[in-house]
């Protein structure tokens, strides 16, 4: 898994940077390499992600919890799928050997 130059606000859907296009460093403290850069969300973001929060929990709930199920089953599958990536992604943003 590469991770991208530019870590970008995820918001209804979409990878965005919001107005503004303030960043901060996501630094491993171990070598104090920069691992990527972090898109700062501003107050409008931030307003913007939660009515998509609220949105997508209304769509969530009215889902039958068998489907429900099946997309948590799948998720879970994904993140099997994944674990040593990312691992390797959490002991480099932890500083870890």
């Amino acid at each position: 898994m590469k991770v991208p130059s530019l870590l970008k606000c995820f918001i209804d859907g979409e990878a965005i940077a919001p107005e503004g296009g303030e960043r901060f460093q996501d630094i491993n403290p171990a070598s104090g390499e920069v691992l990527c850069e972090v898109a700062s969300a501003t107050p409008t973001a931030i307003d913007a992600a939660v009515d998509s929060a609220r949105r997508a929990q209304k769509a969530w709930i009215a889902m039958p919890a068998a489907e429900r199920g099946r997309v948590l089953h799948r998720v879970a599958a994904i993140l099997r799928d994944r674990k040593m990536e990312l691992a390797r992604l959490e002991v480099q943003d932890a500083g870890k050997p």
